[in-house]
Order: C-alpha cells, then structure tokens, then sequence
C-alpha cells in the first residue's frame, strides 16, 4: 500500500526514492555496509526509530555485525559528547566571568 506522500505527491517520492537508491548502492566508493553504519548514527541522532530499524537490518543484510554497529555508535557517543562538554565548559567559563564581572560593580 503506497505511503500518503507516493499517493499525493508521486513526483515528490520519485525523486527522494531516485537519490536513495542511487546514494545507498555498492557503485560508489563507500561500500553498502558503511553506508549503512552512517544511516544508523544518523537515525540516532535525528531520534528516528522507525530508521534505526530500518538501517540496523540493511546494515545487517550488508554483512555488518553487532560489534561494528555498536563500535559506529561508540563514535557518536565521543563525537555527540565532547563537543558538547568543550562547548559546556566555554559558555559556562564565560558565564561565570560574566557574573564575576557584573557583581564587582
């Protein structure tokens, strides 16, 4: 049964089905497996668990197993968290300096 989006909009869902499947193929320099490891961090972060799903089967399919997906995660657990605690200490460093600033007066 085609989606809501391939019903009313078919040359809108053309086009997106088009960049898929020639985006995700093994014709490119980064095999399928690779691809698709990228496709689950990326679902992670956008919080997509219909696209986890989806990308930890094809992944599988591709010949990905556990141990890679949990070391593709492991990577955005370190990129997602240190900058993040980079960023925290500078805004919270400047904030205090601030507060410092505006209480000497």
């Amino acid at each position: 049964m085609p989606s809501l989006i391939e019903k009313h909009y078919a040359k809108l869902w053309n086009t997106y089905d088009t960049m898929v499947r020639s985006v995700m193929n093994e014709s490119t320099v980064l095999d399928l497996k690779t691809k698709e490891l990228i496709a689950i961090v990326i679902s992670i972060i956008n919080r997509c668990e219909t696209c986890i799903d989806y990308h930890v089967k094809r992944a599988m399919d591709a010949g990905a197993c556990e141990e890679e997906i949990v070391e593709a995660i492991s990577v955005l657990m370190l990129m997602r968290g240190f900058p993040e605690e980079v960023w925290s200490r500078k805004a919270l460093i400047k904030a205090i300096h601030s507060w410092k600033k505006d209480n000497e007066k």
